[in-house]
């Protein structure tokens, strides 16, 4: 059980990075019970978090945080499907299969807000085993209809990952994991831009 005062306000009001941390409550309503999902520190790289942003982050989840925040923006189910299925086929075995649990959690627990259909049918997809159900895809579903940008997306997942692969680490390095993601996300992110 988590107590009241906690789940109110999980982090002093002070906190410079409130804006994220609203973001992430929206984008993952349980995003205190995540654990590890596909971030394991690197001992050997500093920061710890390089290898895995420099290959998993890069490679097969940022791009497919930005389509499925486009796919859900646009109302796009398949589009959404397609993101899933990308991820799914990306990440390795053990990493996957934590993706997966986590996000068939969320959407066991917290339900799609009733005036979102097309995420109401998603999360549906995924309890009848017709979608993976990726956590980075369901966050970026929910960034999408919250109307938080796609790099907020991006954000909000990497502070799971950072909290989940670091969890005995403070928040200022949960944060500065973070930023060093988001600056990842915003140069892919111009790169989509000038690509289209």
């Amino acid at each position: 059980m988590i107590p009241a005062d906690r789940q109110q306000r999980p982090f002093a009001s002070e906190d410079p990075h409130q804006a994220l941390l609203r973001a992430v409550r929206f984008c993952h309503p349980g995003w205190d019970l995540v654990g590890a999902l596909t971030f394991r520190p690197d001992v050997k790289a500093s920061p710890a978090w390089k290898s895995w942003q420099e290959g998993l982050l890069v490679s097969a989840l940022l791009p497919q945080i930005f389509a499925a925040h486009s796919a859900a923006c646009t109302g796009d189910l398949a589009g959404l499907a397609s993101c899933d299925a990308a991820v799914d086929a990306t990440l390795p075995d053990p990493f996957a299969a934590a993706s997966r649990l986590s996000g068939h959690r969320m959407v066991t627990n917290f339900s799609a807000p009733p005036a979102e259909k097309m995420l109401a049918r998603y999360f549906q997809r995924v309890l009848q085993g017709e979608a993976p159900g990726h956590l980075a895809v369901l966050m970026a579903a929910r960034a999408a209809i919250f109307h938080f940008p796609p790099a907020t997306a991006a954000a909000s997942y990497c502070f799971l990952e950072a909290r989940g692969g670091l969890p005995h680490a403070a928040i200022a390095e949960w944060m500065a994991m973070v930023g060093d993601c988001t600056a990842a996300a915003q140069s892919l992110g111009a790169a989509a831009l000038r690509a289209a």
